[in-house]
């Protein structure tokens, strides 16, 4: 009974260890199907893990929609399998979480640093302005990114950059960063020491602004200092002063009690600012001059890149211009379809006038083969069969893309007239190889242009000074700033002062000895500026070998020409550097990279590549992605904005961003500016002809004297008024432009007596004869009181009232 009893116990604990076994399996695979299933939620929210991949992939280049495929999809290839979906619209939050991350990341890195300067540019992209900013801080440049502007007024750049600041500081203030240690939106004028622009007039005007926008800052923050110094009974008096001379300027006590409770409250809500602007300028003006200049200290400069572009576009029309300065024939002319037809159309006048508005030269030819060969528009030109006729030939084999003058890129004229020169016989017969591929047989008007331009001595000439001067002058002081400095960063704009001198010493050089580059000893060491090999010595070799087929006195003097043009050019554009007499504590102060490049890049992937990527993309998720990657805000987050709450903030800022409809706003904003523009010009338009119809009316009712007598004879000349004598030639010139569309008479404000009294007889010369032919009646045909329809007014100059009546011979 007992061995029964053992024998049955063992039997169930076998069983029961079979069954346990037969269990494994079954859990095993339970385990590993658990730890292969992940969550992309965490407590009911996405991971800040999974925000973060999210804002990744995104700034890698995906497409929203396309974020949760890609997730699941390498989820699927690492045998893992996620139990969420993340929606198109949730991907767009969390990208705008990276907006908020990247504004509060740039006013922490103003708030960690003495000084920092800014830089800007702007575009259009279907007709909308688009403008880029960046700072550059401790070597390190952010985006603050692109904000849409109704237009591109200094005032309206300004206003943006306003704006743009307190949008930022007002996010820093909102985070748990700022809740701790809130950061005024003044400091940021206060500590900016500089700005990166190019040359045109209205930037100049954008830092004048900027400067003045600092010292109120610097004024008001002084001055609230000021104010907290007072005693209450001194304050009360500086603020009776204050609205006494308001009370005065409104007219007394009875007018300001006239007026309007708003308006009261208008003109009161200036006080503070009077206020801090009068104690404040107090307060600078008992600062040493030095610390006045540190104070405000403000040191801006131009882009290099269009410093070189400016100094290559002052050496093109020194060279077009040197042709007929010297005497030379010039190069072929290459009309467009319509001159030509009209050139050909056998009328003197037309052929004339044809030549006239026509371009010629190497510029050109540049411009024609790149519209082409790699045309902007890929459904036009050659294209890809360009590259194809290379790879094929015998001489070259590989395919080859003409350089980018569709697009009018940096440098692009000198890297195509390398291009040509290098490959003309290639290109020769590839014109022939293009023509006989038709059914025609035949050349379109463009690629007729192209072969002249290829074939005619003086354009090559040109070709080559081109050349020359890009790769001995161009791409040597480029490689000289596009150089990375000892910090890792952009060349500092200030350090380029050497560069400069030793780029117009070498132009002063080969100025005095064109041999340098043109003669027998041809070498990198002595022609090029920097003494490096030559970006492509193929192509100054080719342009050797063609010299002997050219005129080469011709070649010498059009190439000294076009260097006298480019050192003009780099005198005047240079002197922001050599002129600017800073301090090596200041050169760093005021540090800025030395080219504008990363704004037109910006402005390029973004306002242009992302926008035809993405139409219905908004600034606001553009601005998310491009500054996300560019500011490197994803560590800046992960370091400083990780914690919980900071976490909280940036979803609650996105989703805000998000339901406040901003794009909505900027288009309306656009339309309105739009409407008030079209308002100001129909209200001066109607002006204009209402000016125009009366001063009309006027001259009609002169009566003409047609005795030239009158106006030769100095005894009855000076019995006749200017005033009269300004009428008398209005009325022939309202006559000449009725009969023949134009007048041979100038303008009259800078016109002496004697000089308009010889115009009023040249002019009854010119209409007695018409006259006595029948062409005309003696009083001119019938009075014009308004433009003929469909006719465009020419508004008047501001300097006299009898312009704008036509074009002058």
């Amino acid at each position: 009974m007992e061995l029964y009893t053992k024998k049955d116990a063992a039997t169930r604990k076998k069983d029961a260890l079979s069954r346990k076994v037969s269990r494994f399996d079954n859990r095993l695979e339970a385990g590993v199907a658990k730890l292969s299933t992940q969550s992309l939620l965490d407590d009911g929210a996405f991971s800040n893990e999974v925000r973060e991949c999210v804002r990744d992939i995104v700034s890698f280049g995906a497409p929203v929609d396309s974020v949760n495929k890609i997730i699941h999809a390498v989820a699927k290839a690492l045998n893992i399998r996620i139990c969420d979906d993340i929606s198109s619209r949730s991907v767009g939050r969390i990208i705008l979480e990276g907006l908020v991350g990247a504004q509060v990341q740039v006013v922490d890195a103003v708030k960690n640093t003495d000084h920092f300067t800014a830089s800007g540019d702007g575009t259009s992209h279907k007709n909308l302005n688009y403008e880029s900013r960046f700072i550059f801080v401790k070597d390190k440049l952010l985006a603050l990114g692109l904000t849409q502007a109704p237009n591109h007024t200094s005032e309206e750049q300004m206003a943006g950059w306003m704006a743009l600041i307190r949008e930022m500081y007002a996010a820093y203030n909102a985070s748990p960063l700022g809740r701790e240690h809130p950061e005024d939106f003044r400091t940021f004028y206060i500590k900016i020491t500089g700005m990166m622009t190019d040359h045109a007039a209205d930037q100049k005007k954008l830092r004048a602004l900027f400067l003045e926008m600092k010292k109120r800052m610097d004024h008001e923050i002084r001055g609230e200092r000021a104010l907290l110094c007072l005693s209450a009974p001194k304050l009360l008096d500086v603020i009776y002063e204050i609205t006494d001379t308001k009370i005065q300027a409104a007219g007394g006590m009875a007018a300001w009690d006239a007026l309007t409770a708003e308006e009261r409250t208008r003109r009161n809500s200036t006080l503070h600012t009077e206020l801090t602007q009068k104690f404040g300028q107090a307060e600078f003006e008992k600062l040493t001059p030095e610390e006045r200049a540190e104070a405000l200290f403000f040191h801006c400069g131009g882009c290099f890149m269009h410093k070189d572009l400016n100094a290559h576009k002052g050496g093109v029309v020194r060279m077009i211009a040197a042709w007929l300065k010297h005497g030379f024939s010039q190069p072929i002319i290459l009309m467009n379809k319509d001159n030509a037809a009209a050139a050909s159309s056998g009328s003197s006048a037309a052929k004339e006038r044809a030549e006239k508005v026509s371009s010629r030269g190497a510029v050109k030819l540049c411009e024609l083969m790149g519209i082409l060969l790699n045309n902007k528009d890929d459904k036009r030109g050659q294209q890809d069969s360009h590259g194809v006729y290379f790879a094929a030939h015998e001489h070259i084999g590989h395919s080859i893309r003409f350089p980018d003058t569709s697009n009018t890129r940096y440098q692009c004229y000198s890297l195509a007239a390398a291009e040509i020169i290098v490959n003309l016989p290639v290109y020769r017969e590839m014109m022939q190889f293009i023509r006989d591929r038709k059914m025609s047989l035949a050349y379109t008007n463009l690629e007729k242009n192209i072969w002249e331009g290829i074939n005619d001595l003086r354009t090559i000439v040109e070709l080559v000074v081109l050349l020359w001067y890009g790769q001995n002058f161009s791409h040597p002081v480029m490689r000289i700033v596009r150089a990375r400095s000892s910090a890792g960063g952009p060349q500092n704009l200030w350090d380029m002062g050497p560069a400069i001198r030793q780029l117009i010493a070498h132009l002063e050089r080969v100025i005095a000895d064109p041999n340098i580059i043109m003669g027998p000893n041809l070498t990198h060491t002595t022609a090029s500026m920097d003494g490096k090999p030559w970006e492509r010595p193929e192509a100054m070799y080719a342009a050797h070998a063609l010299l002997p087929t050219l005129p080469l006195n011709e070649v010498r003097v059009v190439f000294v020409e076009f260097l006298e043009g480019a050192l003009e050019k780099w005198r005047s554009f240079g002197s922001d550097v050599l002129e600017s007499n800073l301090t090596d504590a200041q050169k760093r102060k005021a540090a800025m990279p030395a080219t504008n490049c990363i704004n037109e890049g910006f402005l390029g992937s973004n306002a242009r590549v992302a926008l035809r990527r993405a139409p219905n993309a908004t600034v606001d998720h553009i601005n998310a992605n491009a500054q996300y990657k560019q500011n490197g805000t994803g560590e800046f987050i992960a370091e400083k904005l990780n914690t919980p709450a900071a976490q909280q903030f940036l979803r609650q800022e996105a989703r805000a961003i998000s339901a406040e409809g901003r794009q909505r706003k900027r288009k309306i904003a656009q339309a309105e500016h739009d409407q008030r523009t079209v308002n100001e010009h129909r209200e001066k338009r109607t002006k204009f002809d209402a000016k125009k119809a009366k001063e009309i009316a006027d001259i009609n009712k002169c009566v003409p004297i047609f005795d030239a007598s009158r106006f030769t004879d100095p005894a009855m000349l000076k019995e006749i008024l200017v005033p009269q004598l300004d009428l008398q030639l209005k009325w022939h010139r309202l006559r000449e432009l009725e009969v023949d569309k134009k007048t041979e008479i100038p303008a009259l404000s800078k016109l002496k007596k004697n000089q308009k009294a010889d115009l009023i007889v040249a002019a009854i010369g010119r209409w007695m004869p018409r006259v006595s032919a029948g062409e005309v009646s003696l009083m001119g045909p019938e009075v014009l009181q308004t433009t003929e329809e469909g006719e465009e007014g020419v508004e008047p100059d501001d300097e006299e009232d009898d312009a704008g009546y036509g074009e002058q011979d």
